[in-house]
């Protein structure tokens, strides 16, 4: 009788282990779906980030307005020789002020203020530009604010990113 119930005992046990198994096995496997389904979307915004960085690398060095506004045209438009127009301008704000909304819910450690202020110097930036006021001390401060945002985001979001 007793050893009937040592049996029990055992299976009972394993039982009980084996349930906790599964549910840790489905649990790691729900994380690892949701970072692959929000992969994509923190691809998006990480894209643009890059391509922000990307223009303030190109204008960095940018003495004159007019080398400024090449570069805008080259990165809004992909065609340097041909002025964007000022609706293709505010098209371009809007396009980066929502894909810079997203960081804020896609890297949730990301600080909200910051993302608000990189988009705030890239919004003064091509303002400046359409109006042709002030361009190099918006670009000063567009390249500084976002050179400042990679160094302390970059490593958080590359992890992110990882689906490992």
């Amino acid at each position: 009788m007793e050893a009937d119930n040592i049996i029990d005992l055992i299976l009972s046990t394993v039982t009980i282990m084996l349930s906790c198994i599964a549910v840790i096995v489905s649990i790691r496997t729900v994380r690892k779906q949701n970072k692959i389904s929000l992969f994509e979307k923190r691809y998006d915004a990480f894209q643009s980030l890059e391509r922000l960085f990307a223009l303030s690398k190109l204008i960095e060095s940018s003495t004159t307005a007019e080398e400024i506004k090449f570069a805008l045209n080259l990165h809004i438009n992909d065609m340097p020789h041909i002025d964007i127009t000022k609706k293709e301008m505010i098209d371009w704000i809007f396009q980066m002020e929502q894909s810079l909304h997203k960081i804020y819910f896609m890297f949730p450690k990301i600080s909200d203020d910051d993302t608000k202020q990189l988009y705030s110097s890239f919004h003064q930036l091509v303002t400046a530009v359409v109006l042709e006021h002030d361009i190099l001390e918006k670009k000063n401060n567009f390249v500084a604010t976002i050179s400042k945002y990679m160094c302390v985001y970059n490593k958080l979001i590359y992890d992110a990113l990882k689906l490992y």
